[in-house]
């Protein structure tokens, strides 16, 4: 049974009013001595943090198939990053590709001298054929040995400025940096006394570290433009864009082209990472490819690659990757037009993709714009793979604080949004490309509301994804 105290109702309403006050009083002397003067602190209100956006890998299969063209991407592309490390052939980071060529140019035409003018010499051959396997050799370690490069900010002091710059912008930059660096290192004929050389040595030893880091990505970058423009890559970059410019009316003979062309890759023994990502954006930007098509694909992939691909290729069937229904809806046409995925404004953050903008990214700017109307345009939104939930989540026993608390909180953060902008947590459940890494970075440039902050399981590509089916 429970005791209530009911005395005080049977109290003068003076006394009873000075009871309060003395009760009151005590109260506010025990939240002072704790150093607490409310409990607001307990409700699930933050200033700081607007909302948060959980978007599944599945929603966005398109963009890790796809070719990054931002610095970052290029470098994943091409070399791997783990852990913002690579590691990269030698003869690249100190630009002994020129040496190899004339050493295997001299060392042919030495082949040919000895072989005219010692023809009848036995010993001589012999000894001429260990020399040169012997030079083979050393030409294949030199190219075959490996640089670990840290692209830390703490060891490379440009690599935060280049990363994000679509391949077009890395040539102008770099050369803008060499100059600085080269009108540093002149300015030293012009000091006279030694408080201009010790603010000089200043300068100069960060440009130093500039230059170790500018030597070090101007070979990177020659590298990896110069395989871009080679004729492989160049048609395999074509065969990208045809593929995403693909309509819901396009000509079953440009299909059949498509099918062709990836045969072709197949037959010459491309990289069979690079026959899987142009075949799996293929299939999932058509939702389903032809059963006949898909049969010789296969066919082709088993008898060039060995029997081993059959069990990716039935994972990445499992995973409804590699679709075999070509009943089902063409829905890219939709997709492109409804969120307006390809654009060639500069500005745009299609440019990480050159011309292709994530669509996962083009999720989170249209979701900034109708924020809390999802709803209004549920013909968009039911084009996605998977459900879409917007919930609005009222902070728990706000209702019961003053009305004189509420206004203050409200007037306190108006003058908050004012000063900073809000933080907009986005999570990335089953990874993130550096594709839309570099885009999400660029809205927070533009956007003057909110700033983005990324969580996420992993960083994905097409090669990591494929090599976790084998």
């Amino acid at each position: 049974m429970i005791n209530c105290d009911n005395t005080k109702y049977l109290m003068k309403k003076k006394d009873r009013d000075n009871l309060e006050k003395k009760n009151k009083k005590e109260k506010n002397y025990l939240l002072e001595k704790i150093g607490i003067s409310n409990f607001n602190f307990l409700l699930n209100v933050c200033d700081h943090i607007d909302s948060c956006i959980i978007i599944d890998r599945r929603v966005d299969m398109i963009t890790p198939f796809c070719t990054p063209f931002t610095y970052e991407g290029l470098i994943d592309h091409f070399f791997g990053i783990d852990n913002l490390q690579i590691e990269i052939p030698r003869y690249i980071i100190f630009n002994e590709e020129n040496k190899h060529v004339k050493y295997d140019m001299m060392e042919n035409k030495d082949k040919k001298e000895c072989n005219n003018n010692m023809i009848n010499n036995n010993n001589m051959n012999n000894m001429n054929n260990y020399d040169n396997s012997y030079g083979n050799n050393n030409n294949i370690i030199n190219k075959t040995m490996k640089v670990r490069v840290k692209l830390k900010s703490s060891v490379d002091v440009l690599y935060n400025d280049i990363k994000d710059l679509s391949q077009n912008e890395i040539g102008s930059f770099l050369h803008k940096k060499a100059s600085d660096i080269q009108k540093t290192y002149k300015e030293k004929d012009s000091l006279k006394d030694i408080e201009e050389i010790n603010q000089y040595m200043r300068i100069f030893k960060e440009k130093h570290y500039e230059h170790n880091s500018l030597s070090t990505h101007v070979n990177i970058a020659s590298f990896i433009l110069n395989n871009i423009k080679k004729e492989y890559n160049f048609n395999k970059l074509k065969l990208e864009d045809e593929i995403i410019q693909l309509e819901i009316n396009t000509n079953k003979n440009i299909l059949l082209s498509i099918v062709k062309q990836i045969q072709l890759l197949i037959y010459t023994n491309d990289d069979i990472y690079e026959v899987y990502r142009l075949l799996c954006l293929f299939s999932i930007l058509t939702n389903g490819i032809n059963q006949n098509y898909i049969n010789e694909l296969k066919k082709d992939i088993i008898e060039q690659y060995g029997i081993k691909e059959l069990t990716r290729l039935n994972k990445l069937y499992t995973c409804n990757i590699l679709k075999f229904n070509n009943k089902q809806k063409f829905l890219w046409t939709q997709l492109k037009n409804n969120f307006h995925l390809l654009s060639n404004d500069e500005n745009d953050i299609s440019y990480v993709c050159n011309g292709y903008a994530p669509l996962s990214v083009r999720l989170i700017e249209y979701m900034a714009a109708f924020k809390n109307n999802l709803q209004v345009f549920p013909e968009i939104f039911n084009l996605l793979n998977g459900p879409t939930l917007d919930i609005i989540q009222n902070p728990i026993g706000y209702e019961t604080l003053p009305i004189q608390n509420k206004t203050k909180n409200n007037h306190i953060n108006l003058n908050n949004t004012k000063k900073k902008k809000k933080n907009v947590l986005l999570f990335y459940i089953g990874g993130i490309s550096y594709a839309e890494i570099a885009s999400i970075r660029a809205l927070n440039k533009k956007n003057q509301h909110y700033n983005y902050l990324i969580f996420t399981t992993e960083i994905v590509s097409s090669k990591k994804f494929l090599q976790s089916m084998e």
